[in-house]
């Protein structure tokens, strides 16, 4: 497929992508970043021309090849991850084929699926699914769900000669039948860099029978293309709700022999991919806003709300952080108040009150404009349970409170009361906003 690109075209797309990669290494402070080749992006900022030019004539001629990877780890989260280091040449081929192929993938794709696509994202994901939710509930239905994920997804993707992803690979290149030698190359090219060969500390070289190349761009669109049984199957399901982000998928229905038939055809399905559900993250949930549990349904824990994605996603379909974020959240406003009350040291109790009931309350007007600018409060913005904002609320106050009166707890608002921060100092509410909000 590259080589039905002239020369001048390679030339041109090989030097937009380089520049593509480049400011995304300034962005992310990596300019100085080393190949395994030893070639560095900083060196090549003053001969990208002559280096894509080479890049491109070999294309042409047909005669470049890939470059054996380095294996790479590094600790993320308190988990050991195994990147693949490749050659620079190869990563701008890569992205390269993925702009290639990427228009041709999205008409194979699930429309039921969120990740790692144009126009698509989380928010817009659950979005959809308490859209669901809410029409369940106007036609006084309970939901059942399954919710679970993919052990070590992209790790435990086949890649040997007999793997599906071949054969859907193969499916999104063009037929030229009048240049066959030109798409059996594009084909093996193809091939070599989404199963690179892997240069071991001994010296010898090895291929992966299992695994997708870890931390480059075709992990995540082949992540997509993979699964595309599992996601005809589940959304083929009359009354039900599918939807997938990644290797964490969904499905709920007002009935719980349907969605019964919906986890047994996943392991159906996953096991004739060559992967399997992680069992520990499994669960089957009955949906209802008194968490009771349904006697028919003995498999089904009751509950009012599950998470997903980042989210707890309530039985009367509104939506708010899960545990987690609301930590990070607390944290953020937390270091606001108390650089705030360093800076009004010496002042009196009643100008640092004001003080920090500005601070807070111009987090909250970014809130009320809808400005998504600052990244730990854009979990709020697509919140809809009023309960979550009364308790956040409360505990910002509380914060505020402690910092200033120096007790703990309940006991800093005996000193400090929560409605004279409210009608005094003029703390804003993130609840009261929400309703604002929700009326226009």
């Amino acid at each position: 497929m590259l080589t039905y690109l002239n020369h001048h075209l390679l030339y041109a797309a090989l030097l937009r992508i380089w520049e593509g990669l480049y400011q995304q290494t300034i962005e992310k402070n990596k300019r100085f970043y080393v190949d395994p080749a030893g070639v560095s992006l900083n060196f090549l900022k003053h001969h990208r021309w002559h280096y894509c030019h080479l890049l491109a004539e070999e294309l042409s001629s047909k005669s470049y090849q890939t470059s054996p990877a380095k294996r790479c780890h590094y600790k993320i989260r308190n988990k050991t991850r195994t990147f693949f280091h490749l050659q620079l040449a190869d990563i701008l081929l890569q992205r390269l084929w993925f702009e290639l192929l990427m228009p041709r993938l999205e008409k194979y794709l699930s429309p039921h699926l969120f990740s790692y696509r144009k126009g698509r994202c989380i928010i817009e994901a659950i979005k959809s699914c308490s859209a669901f939710i809410r029409k369940a509930r106007k036609a006084k239905k309970d939901l059942y769900v399954f919710r679970a994920d993919i052990k070590d997804f992209t790790d435990t993707i086949p890649v040997h000669f007999h793997s599906l992803i071949w054969q859907q690979l193969e499916s999104l290149l063009p037929e030229m039948a009048s240049d066959k030698a030109a798409h059996a190359y594009s084909w093996e090219l193809l091939q070599q860099l989404t199963r690179p060969a892997i240069l071991q500390e001994d010296g010898t070289l090895y291929q992966n029978l299992y695994g997708l190349p870890t931390g480059t761009v075709f992990s995540n669109m082949l992540g997509n293309l993979y699964l595309t049984p599992l996601d005809q199957c589940l959304a083929s399901i009359e009354g039900g709700f599918y939807l997938r982000y990644g290797d964490d998928f969904l499905f709920l229905h007002a009935s719980a022999d349907r969605v019964l038939e919906a986890s047994q055809k996943t392991s159906e399905i996953l096991t004739s991919l060559e992967l399997t559900l992680n069992l520990k993250k499994q669960k089957f949930i009955y949906l209802t806003k008194a968490g009771k549990k349904d006697v028919d349904a003995p498999a089904f824990l009751g509950a009012q709300y599950f998470e997903f994605l980042g989210f707890n996603i309530y039985a009367d379909a509104t939506r708010a952080p899960k545990k987690g974020q609301t930590r990070k959240l607390m944290r953020y406003f937390r270091q606001l108040i108390l650089v705030t009350a360093k800076l009004t040291l010496g002042e009196s109790l009643e100008d640092r009150a004001y003080a920090l009931c500005e601070a807070l309350n111009q987090q909250a007007r970014l809130f009320e404009t809808g400005i998504e600018s600052q990244s730990d409060l854009i979990a709020l913005f697509h919140s809809t349970n009023r309960f979550y904002f009364k308790e956040l609320d409360k505990q910002i106050a509380l914060s505020i409170a402690e910092t200033l009166t120096g007790k703990k707890g309940v006991d800093a608002f005996n000193l400090l009361p929560y409605r004279k921060l409210r009608n005094k100092y003029g703390l804003l509410s993130l609840c009261q906003i929400k309703n604002r909000k929700c009326k226009t």
